[in-house]
């Protein structure tokens, strides 16, 4: 919250925006007609900022962000001063309105749920007053929140809870039935578009984002909606059902992502790549499609790409969370074993409760010895007294060091007490 805020009481905070908008926007008109790379690339860049200044102030959310700077800024290639000022302005004044939310944020971030009932009661919606960062997280929140009715009393379990127990009995089942969803887990079900949507609902088929899948020759390319092949074209409509723009998924983008991805996974090569089933598809068809990956793709996959049917490539990722899942069981194993080792070592007959605070803080209390270097250091020993200290516990045997070390520990630990006693 705090970080939000010192964003508007910055100094000429909102001189900033206002220059920034119409810096970037001007760029852009200037460049029209003149070199069509450079006209593309201030053209995305002056929408890129308009769009997160349309979501930051609140104007729009961000499945609503979308603008077209030429319809909105343009006409026949000439910018409209006027309605870039207009647009600015709207900025600015939606701007100051978020600054006035946070400044308040002290006290509706404190609301709790029966206060926001009282609102909603009264006619007023909680989420208004929220920021807009934090109304799309409230209204993201509120979505997959339960909807809880403690005064639901009724039984609608179907059985008869006034007879006797017979084994032939069954259940009369009102609205609703049973079967098995997308995992195999028996279910309760209200109606059939829900098992439907159950089912779906993890289908790789219906989700078109890329993945790396890892293999043991390298990793494979996943991607079931071909959108390196078919970049994705978003056009949006006016009310009135006119094309007000269009967006397009932006390849290069991806692929240099993966390019990343892959960098950060030890340079191991694309040697595989997915695209859906294999089903139906001839042999050619199939040969075609990997060629067009490996052009896409570049020096990220291996000269020779080889197609692999989704059935296959649903089953591997689902074999590599698995394993993920053990290693990482192991791995906490293995930690937590040695956290229980060294903390019985030094206590041997330690507390469950001690034993857990320990793991729970990672700290425990341990005594110095002060024979080790590292823990002299600690006690406040200088270079110069561990060594005569070392060299006077060499000359003891080992019962009578132990003894030593502990009587020089207690010593150091309290030598600002001890040296006002006028023996030293």
């Amino acid at each position: 919250m705090i970080k939000e805020y010192n964003y508007y009481i910055t100094t000429n905070r909102f001189s900033q925006i206002a220059e920034e908008l119409e810096t970037t926007v001007r760029s852009y008109a200037e460049s029209i007609g003149k070199d069509e790379k450079s006209e593309n690339e201030l053209r995305e860049k002056a929408r890129e900022l308009c769009t997160k200044h349309l979501i930051s102030s609140g104007l729009r959310n961000k499945s609503n962000s979308f603008i077209n700077i030429d319809a909105e800024f343009f006409e026949g290639g000439e910018l409209i001063e006027a309605n870039l000022n207009r647009f600015i302005k709207d900025v600015l004044k939606a701007h100051g309105y978020q600054k006035v939310l946070w400044e308040y944020m002290g006290t509706t971030g404190m609301m709790t749920e029966i206060s926001k009932s009282a609102m909603k009661a009264d006619g007023f919606n909680y989420e208004n007053y929220l920021p807009a960062g934090l109304k799309e997280k409230e209204a993201a929140k509120n979505a997959i929140r339960l909807n809880r009715n403690f005064n639901r009393l009724k039984d609608d379990s179907g059985f008869d809870w006034s007879k006797g127990y017979d084994p032939n009995d069954t259940i009369e089942k009102k609205g609703w039935f049973s079967d098995y969803d997308e995992n195999g887990v028996w279910t309760r079900f209200v109606t059939d578009s829900e098992k439907e949507t159950a089912e779906k609902l993890n289908s790789p088929e219906k989700s078109f984002k890329i993945r790396l899948i890892k293999t043991e020759k390298g990793y494979m390319l996943y991607d079931p909606g071909m959108i390196l092949l078919n970049p994705i074209l978003l056009w949006y409509l006016t009310q009135d059902d006119e094309v007000y723009g269009a967006e397009e998924s932006d390849t290069i983008k991806l692929v240099q992502a993966i390019k990343t991805q892959i960098a950060e996974l030890k340079n191991e090569k694309i040697t595989e790549v997915s695209f859906g089933s294999l089903k139906n598809k001839k042999t050619k068809d199939i040969e075609v499609l990997c060629e067009q990956y490996k052009a896409v793709l570049g020096d990220a996959a291996e000269n020779k790409l080889t197609a692999v049917d989704s059935s296959k490539a649903e089953h591997q990722a689902e074999e590599n969370i698995k394993l993920e899942k053990s290693v990482f069981v192991e791995k906490s194993s293995a930690a937590l074993q040695k956290k229980l080792a060294v903390i019985l070592k030094e206590k041997p007959q330690a507390k469950p409760e001690e034993i857990t605070s320990a793991l729970e803080t990672g700290k425990t209390e341990i005594a110095l010895d002060i024979l080790e270097e590292e823990d002299a250091k600690l006690a406040g020993f200088s270079d110069e007294e561990y060594e005569s200290f070392m060299a006077q516990a060499a000359e003891l045997p080992y019962a009578k060091r132990r003894d030593f070390a502990k009587a020089a520990a207690v010593i150091s630990k309290n030598w600002s007490e001890y040296k006002s006693f006028g023996l030293t």
